[in-house]
């Protein structure tokens, strides 16, 4: 039988949005600024303040990308645009200049920018404009990933809402880009200009860096320049393409890559096994982050508030409470994370992780639209725990989280983001270690751009699944 949260000691809708807020104070949580320090020492505060024993705040070295000029005009006009990030970095570290005040280049449009379109036209020397288009997910595509006869034990829908859900906008995976970029750069060309197709309509889109793709290219850095253009601006630029063929105009970028700290903060209560329970989320944001990813942090929180009160912790084991860093600068902070648990013979058998419990929106007239439910959750759960899937599958009936989708994870040695990875979430890396691991994720289209705000947040999912996570962590 699992454990009863008794509600009335579970930190408070209220409260848990408070903390939100609080870390959306600052207009971003970048790895390697002060902000993160900042939001870093806000969370150690709160486990200080928690009760919460052993309180650090680690730092483990990161590449980060800071870009102090980004200016793109063509035929005269200047364009709003955005820098794409991990571009125009020409070795590991160091100051990177392309063009100048007075510079003038050649620009040409190549459409998706194919393979073929690259083939057709020598682009030497240009820089090339292509249309970027993401990926569309069925829901239905996680459904056929499970046996037919788990499907009615593994999927929580009660109200058929997965089943009449539009497909899920991947903002984050692989599709004509960034191999239109990398043919560009094997192709010398100079520059490479992207348009949102189907996003929003504007060039706010701060993705991961995506390098790692470009490895089995002989891609080493990306070394091109790269912006991004909204839609509208676009569609203007592509006009003028068709009446002149190729435009000229000039591009500036200046780009700073430093190794910074990445900040990991921990705390831990003690119990009477050494064996370690381990709650985690990621702190650091490119913007804002309500959703991505204060949200996580605030279940976190909850989690270790309730737990150090007296009382209420009824397990023999140790837990370990957890902010993570470095979501945007290649994971170093997990990895260094991990690297100094092994240092200090720290035993992690199980990892729990709460990633963007967030609202769903579509895309609609080139804004996001709430659709007035939650997000659709995948929840990672090892497979080499039957039981706890069963108890994961009670849980988030109890607690009616619906539209989440229970996806047992296979153990995988050496999987990561560079790979098809069977867990892509911020649980990623724990498990190929061979934690097991139990880890909700979800991902609305608006968690690269600044509408991430605290109000994007589904405050009534906050307290039921922190108490879920309460009977699951108390269940290990």
């Amino acid at each position: 039988m699992l454990q009863t949260i008794d509600k009335n000691k579970f930190p408070t809708t209220d409260e848990m949005f408070g903390w939100i807020k609080e870390m959306c104070r600052w207009e971003h949580r970048k790895t390697g600024t002060p902000e993160s320090l900042k939001s870093a020492e806000y969370i150690a505060g709160k486990f200080r303040e928690f009760g919460l024993e052993e309180v650090e705040i680690e730092k483990v070295p990161s590449m980060c990308m800071f870009v102090d000029k980004c200016e793109l005009s063509i035929d005269g006009e200047k364009l709003d645009t955005m820098f794409a990030n991990g571009t125009n970095r020409a070795s590991d570290e160091g100051t990177f200049t392309f063009g100048s005040s007075d510079s003038e280049d050649e620009f040409i449009y190549l459409g998706k920018g194919l393979e073929d379109d690259f083939d057709k036209v020598d682009v030497a020397g240009k820089i090339v404009v292509c249309d970027i288009y993401f990926r569309y997910m069925p829901v239905s595509m996680f459904e056929e990933m499970i046996p037919d006869e788990l499907v009615e034990q593994l999927i929580y829908d009660p109200h058929g809402r997965l089943k009449n859900a539009e497909p899920i906008l991947d903002i984050y995976s692989p599709n004509n880009w960034p191999y239109n970029y990398f043919y560009a750069q094997l192709k010398g060309v100079k520059g490479f200009v992207g348009i949102l197709q189907d996003y929003v309509d504007d060039p706010d889109w701060y993705s991961e860096d995506y390098t790692f793709f470009g490895e089995d290219m002989g891609i080493e850095f990306m070394k091109l320049p790269g912006m991004w253009l909204s839609k509208s601006t676009g569609e203007a630029l592509k006009s003028k393409f068709a009446e002149k063929g190729v435009l000229k105009g000039n591009m500036q970028m200046t780009s700073r890559y430093e190794y910074k700290d990445a900040l990991n903060v921990k705390g831990i209560i003690k119990g009477e096994s050494d064996e370690i329970v381990l709650m985690h989320s990621h702190h650091d944001a490119v913007y804002a982050g309500g959703v991505q990813d204060a949200s996580g942090m605030s279940t976190v929180l909850a989690l270790a508030e309730y737990f150090a009160a007296p009382g209420n912790k009824k397990s023999d084991k140790t837990y370990m409470f957890g902010a993570m860093d470095s979501h945007f600068t290649d994971y170093n902070g997990h990895e260094g994370f991990i690297k100094r648990r092994k240092e200090l013979g720290d035993k992690l058998i199980y990892d729990f992780v709460v990633e963007h419990v967030g609202k769903d929106v579509c895309i609609e007239n080139g804004e996001f639209k709430e659709t007035g439910e939650g997000v659709p959750k995948l929840m990672y759960v090892s497979a080499a725990d039957p039981e706890m899937i069963m108890k994961v599958r009670e849980e988030i009936a109890k607690y009616d989280i619906d539209k989440t989708i229970i996806m047992p994870v296979e153990h995988e040695e050496e999987a990561d983001y560079t790979s098809d990875s069977n867990v892509i979430s911020d649980a990623n890396l724990f498990e190929t270690e061979g934690i097991n691991i139990v880890s909700m994720v979800s991902s609305p289209a608006y968690l690269f751009h600044p509408s991430d705000t605290p109000d994007r947040v589904m405050k009534e999912w906050l307290q039921p699944i922190g108490m879920m996570y309460a009977e699951l962590m108390e269940s290990v």
